[in-house]
């Protein structure tokens, strides 16, 4: 059985590991430092409206992880609405 919820900070080390081994297939992902990872993260957080980091978890380790952005478009109402506008 697994688990998804938000990702943590505490996450970030597995969702590194994550990352290092999707770059295997994909686009190198080793030039990634835990560090660069954590501060964007934070960066992040800070947008609650824009942005969700979620992780599956199987007994209290993250094993997948996903990204998503939320926005507007003229095709879809809903989504965030700039203050601007």
């Amino acid at each position: 059985m697994f688990e998804i919820r938000p990702c943590t900070q505490a996450d970030l080390p597995a969702v590194l590991d994550l990352m290092r081994e999707l770059g295997e297939v994909a686009t190198p992902a080793t030039g990634f430092s835990l560090k660069d990872v954590s501060r964007t993260f934070a960066d992040l957080e800070r947008h609650p409206d824009l942005y969700l980091n979620l992780v599956a978890v199987i007994e209290g380790q993250a094993v997948a992880f996903i990204s998503l952005i939320f926005y507007q478009t003229l095709l879809h109402a809903g989504g965030p609405r700039s203050s601007t506008s």
